[in-house]
């Protein structure tokens, strides 16, 4: 299941729910956050650089590297996900969608 999310995010981190350790980050994740983070505690002082929190609203905005991402923090029930997606992911998307609604397929 996570790997398939994983796919659609420009970054990404996985917490384990219980003991804070890190389940799996992406590529993407590792080349935008120069930091090493092994549990949820290495991510906080990020946060309260941004937010001035320990953790991020569940949904909000952040410049990194002249790029715009949207950050998303989501819950499950043996996770806390964070990812980020930049801005030109969603336009790419919308114009995707509008393409395809403009076909008629008749």
């Amino acid at each position: 299941m996570i790997e398939g999310f994983i796919e659609h995010c420009d970054a990404i981190i996985v917490f384990d729910r219980l003991d804070g350790s890190t389940v799996c980050k992406n590529s993407e994740f590792r080349k935008i956050f120069a930091i090493d983070i092994k549990n949820i505690e290495d991510f906080e002082p990020f946060f309260l650089d941004y937010y001035h929190s320990s953790q991020t609203p569940i949904l909000n905005l952040l410049e990194l590297n002249n790029i715009s991402y949207l950050v998303k923090r989501k819950v499950a029930k043996s996770f806390i996900i964070y990812h980020f997606e930049s801005n030109n992911y969603y336009l790419s998307m919308i114009e995707n969608i509008k393409k395809q609604v403009s076909i008629d397929d008749l």
